[in-house]
């Protein structure tokens, strides 16, 4: 039994009885049977703590008043969910006062911040009280009694230390605010926010929320503002250090923090408020850590007075926490000043990230100010030394005017004759140029016509781009005895040389096949080669002129292709899969290459649709801007990508390729690309 006798707060906590009921189903009538009254347990506990549960906490006390003004009982915390107040009446039965942050204030005993209810004693008289607690929020408690009076006191003094704390909040909140607006940072939005939601979370945790707002469900819900709060302080802080710079592992750490605190809303709306609010307890302690963490990563990248002041603030966020858990577990008295450490960590947390963040704000504006007094002391030093520059420049000038005024004279006569030997000159290259057109219809002549290629190969696509007016790269096809024939051919040398040597090639090709009637590459080029020594006489002079080549035949009836080469390979495509056959490591023709010549023959079944590509080295061998070769793996890479368009599209988007690739530089060989599709019958 507890006696009061005075009328100022009486601490009842260590003098009640407690009774844990697990199942949470329990009435006072079912608590008052023998059998559970004999399962109370006396508290020796400061604070009775039960963390997270889904149990009822039952407490009982009896009460012995020797005093007539009203006394009240007092029950805290004030974000308790509900709690049931069973006073007796004259008859013997125990009427239910309920109160709680799940409901609305008008339910209360008091409006008042606590749960206040009233003990109806008399003078002189004994009466037991039960008090029956839950809540999805951590569960501790404690229970005093007084008048009226000392609970306002005390409440006046409360109020007087949180709406302090709230007005240093609010002041940091708006400076940020107008940093935000004034830098255009979004680490300043970011954490203007976390303090706009850490005042929400406050005013929910000190029961104002409860008081002036009246909705339960914020109150039930609470811990979603405590998760957006931790959201918003993560996102400042990861963008304000630039801690990936540093720290991948605390870079990547932040994504878990942000999507557990997610996890957590999304839990809590959806009503699983218990595992929910166990969530954001543990989140806000790894997000301290996680914040001191890198703000020590940060003092040893650079050891400044904004790093320091980082690492203090969350030192006393987490100290406010750790006490604040003390508190709760009984190892420090319930008091004005250990029931405000929490919210004096945060606070201090607060000041203290604010003063970094804007300390480093004001060094990047005198860093800035700094780079621009230094470029002007530059722009200075530019203007009088170009001054300077400009004053000897002028006595240069007219030093050199005299000079050209002597030579001009001497100028005017020699004009005339070079004058004169211009016209000859133009007159001579006009009659060259003449010439060079005329070679170029000669040669063009012989390139097959396309509606020859389309008769043999009904679908193809050309590319192709001689160096200069003439070209040393010529294409060739034929027919005979059923075999189509086809090559691109490289001749050493480009323009007016390379363009006789391709002619030599394109007569000595007609007489293989036509007069010879061979159809076989590998026959083809060792007769080729043995043709073209002869034509250039290579056994009696030094003459090492020759050629590269990439020559197919096909048989349309059985499907079969052919294919020799002399270094150009035969690129073929099947099934989106690109494939190279390489020819063989020496050219055609050259005095150093031997009298004779014996070419590999390889053979390829076309038995799905085929895409076959023959060329020159000039595309991939051609210079870029970046003064690099385009190589022969880019080159494949645009082949493949080319293979399933038109054959008409196909060379124009080679060309585009390759002129986005060169834009601009000198092309430095003949290009040629020859690309046939097969489809077998």
């Amino acid at each position: 039994m507890v006696t009061i006798n005075s009328g100022k707060i009486n601490n009842l906590t260590r003098k009640v009885y407690i009774y844990e009921d697990q199942t949470g189903k329990l009435g006072i009538n079912e608590i008052l049977a023998d059998s559970i009254q004999s399962k109370f347990k006396k508290n020796n506990n400061r604070s009775p703590n039960f963390d997270h549960t889904t149990s009822t906490i039952w407490i009982k006390t009896t009460i012995h008043k020797e005093i007539k003004e009203k006394l009240y009982l007092c029950v805290d915390p004030v974000w308790l969910d509900s709690v049931h107040f069973y006073t007796p009446t004259a008859e013997g039965i125990y009427e239910d006062h309920l109160s709680g942050s799940a409901l609305p204030v008008e339910t209360r005993d008091l409006k008042k911040i606590n749960y206040h209810f009233l003990l109806n004693l008399e003078k002189g008289e004994s009466k037991t009280y039960y008090i029956a607690i839950q809540s999805q929020h951590l569960i501790f408690f404690h229970i005093s009694a007084g008048n009226i009076e000392s609970f306002d006191y005390r409440t006046h003094k409360q109020d007087a230390l949180f709406f302090t704390y709230i007005g240093v909040l609010l002041l940091l909140w708006a400076y940020n605010v107008f940093l935000a607006i004034g830098t255009k940072k979004i680490t300043n939005v970011y954490y203007g926010t976390y303090v706009f939601f850490q005042i929400l979370t406050m005013f929910y945790i000190k029961g104002y929320m409860v008081e002036f707002l009246d909705i339960p469900w914020c109150a039930v819900h609470s811990n979603i503002f405590t998760a957006l709060m931790m959201i918003f302080l993560v996102l400042s802080i990861t963008h304000f250090s630039k801690i990936k710079q540093f720290s991948k592992i605390l870079y990547y750490f932040h994504f878990i923090l942000i999507f557990a605190c997610t996890s957590s809303i999304i839990l809590n709306i959806l009503d699983f408020v218990l595992i929910s609010n166990v969530m954001v307890v543990n989140l806000s302690f790894f997000g301290g850590v996680w914040g001191a963490c890198i703000a020590i990563v940060l003092l040893r990248k650079k050891a400044n007075i904004s790093n320091l002041l980082m690492l203090i603030g969350f030192i006393f966020f987490m100290l406010g926490g750790i006490l604040h858990v003390l508190l709760i577990k009984g190892f420090m008295p319930s008091n004005l000043f250990t029931n405000s450490l929490f919210m004096l960590g945060s606070g201090l947390e607060v000041i203290f990230l604010s003063t970094s963040f804007s300390l480093s704000i004001q060094k990047m504006q005198r860093d800035k100010y700094r780079a621009q007094k230094e470029l002007l002391t530059a722009t200075r030093k530019n203007e009088q030394l170009e001054k300077e520059r400009a004053n000897k420049l002028e006595e240069e000038v007219a030093e050199r005017t005299k000079d050209l005024e002597n030579k001009h004279k001497e100028l005017e006569r020699s004009f005339f004759q070079v004058k004169m030997q211009k016209k000859i000159i133009e007159t001579k290259n006009k009659h060259i140029n003449d010439s060079i057109r005329y070679a170029q219809n000669i040669q063009n002549a012989l390139l097959p016509p396309h509606k020859m290629i389309q008769r043999l190969f009904s679908e193809f696509s050309i590319l192709y781009r001689p160096k200069d007016i003439l070209s040393g790269d010529i294409y060739f096809v034929a027919e005979k005895n059923g075999w189509h024939i086809a090559a691109a051919i490289d001749c050493t040398g480009h323009g007016v040389p390379g363009a006789l040597m391709s002619m030599t090639v394109h007569g000595i090709l007609q007489q293989i096949i036509f007069e010879k009637g061979i159809t076989s590459p590998e026959r083809i080029l060792n007769y080729l080669h043995t043709g073209i020594r002869y034509s250039l006489k290579q056994d009696y002079n030094n003459s090492n002129d020759g050629l590269d080549i990439a020559l197919i035949s096909f048989n349309p009836t059985e499907n079969k292709l052919l294919y020799s080469g002399a270094k150009n390979p035969l690129i073929y495509i099947q099934n989106e899969e690109l494939h190279e056959v390489k020819g063989d490591r020496v050219s055609v023709g050259g005095v150093n290459e031997g009298k004779e010549r014996n070419y590999t023959l390889h053979t390829l079944d076309i038995t799905e649709p085929t895409q076959l590509f023959l060329f020159s080295d000039g595309y991939q061998d051609q210079f870029g801007k970046n003064e690099k070769k385009f190589m022969k793996k880019n080159f494949k890479k645009e082949l493949l990508k080319v293979s399933p368009l038109s054959s008409a599209q196909q060379a124009e988007d080679l060309l585009k390729t390759l002129e986005e690739w060169s834009e601009g530089v000198e092309q430095i060989d003949d290009i040629l690309v020859f690309g046939i599709k097969i489809k077998p019958q």
